[in-house]
């Protein structure tokens, strides 16, 4: 299947560069890791539902947010310009296609484009003016965009849960179905902070970094971590499932790859795949890492003890 086949009625006429007719003139900026995303072009339904959904990260436009700037423009598509089909059991996925200097990305009732002339920037087209399916289109469109614009400073997004430790943040990674919400609950319920249960950035704020909240989560939704804090990292670890506990450590290059598996979107972009290693390689080298095998009733102080004398 090519690029966008599965989500535009017609790939091949993808928009050549940004351009378009914006939505309107509403304006909202999102700090975020990465960047401060100053998102232009908004409908007022847009606005809305950006406000309403990461209103906790929005920055004031008086005021200086902790990024860079990446600017967004929102434009108009045709609802005629995407694909309807059955999304009974369907995964939640997006279509991408690096380049040398842009990323085309296409998905549910949207199209966007990534471009690093001179910096980075993005534009993305949607049918939708409002409503809850817009939420989807906005998420899954960030997603990605922080994923490279963290990978871009020199940090990563990862698929992970990060729970607080004595102020410091431990971050469990793995794909889907590895235990990231269940070791969630049972950190909340050892009364620790949970940042999130599906997607972390750590950024190179100083040292080995820095753990930032994002508003991206799993099934347990926002449980804790005031945007905009900066959290020193502890551990970085790739969760297993198992009936005995165990942690295992690794040397740099096992954890580099590892950790690849962990870092969305940017580790199946050939062109920015080799940077990205070397962020994850430098995270390897002055932190923790290994992999942690846990049973479902185990106690999270516990698995703490036990990465922490490992």
């Amino acid at each position: 299947m090519t690029f966008g086949e599965q989500f535009l009625e017609q790939p091949d006429f993808f928009p050549a560069r940004p351009a378009g007719d914006p939505w309107g003139d509403g304006e909202a900026i999102l700090d975020l890791p990465g960047g401060a995303y100053r998102v232009h072009g908004l409908s007022g339904g847009q606005e809305a539902v950006l406000r309403q959904s990461y209103g906790a990260f929005l920055a004031d436009a008086s005021g200086p947010a902790q990024g860079r700037p990446v600017a967004v423009q929102v434009y108009r598509a045709a609802e005629r310009d995407f694909r309807s089909f059955d999304l009974r059991g369907w995964t939640f996925t997006i279509d991408s296609d690096p380049r040398e200097a842009e990323v085309r990305l296409a998905g549910l009732r949207f199209m966007a484009r990534l471009d690093w002339r001179p910096g980075l920037g993005a534009s993305l087209w949607t049918d939708l003016a409002e409503g809850q399916d817009l939420l989807g289109v906005f998420e899954n469109f960030f997603r990605c965009l922080v994923a490279y614009a963290v990978a871009e400073e020199g940090g990563a997004l990862f698929h992970s849960a990060a729970a607080v430790v004595d102020g410091a943040a431990m971050l469990f990674c793995g794909p889907s179905g590895a235990g990231k919400s269940t070791l969630s609950r049972l950190a909340l319920a050892a009364g620790r902070e949970v940042l999130s249960d599906d997607l972390n950035a750590l950024s190179p704020r100083s040292g080995e970094g820095r753990v930032r909240p994002v508003p991206f989560t799993g099934e347990l939704g926002r449980t804790g971590g005031a945007p905009g804090c900066l959290y020193p990292p502890r551990a970085l670890l790739w969760l297993e499932k198992g009936t005995v506990p165990a942690f295992r450590p690794l040397g740099p290059a096992s954890a580099v790859a590892y950790l690849l598996t962990a870092a969305p979107y940017v580790n199946a972009d050939a062109f920015r795949l080799e940077r990205l290693a070397e962020n994850l390689e430098r995270m390897a080298r002055t932190l923790p890492t290994g992999v942690l095998t846990f049973p479902r009733e185990m106690d999270f102080e516990a698995l703490v003890r036990l990465v922490e004398t490992g």
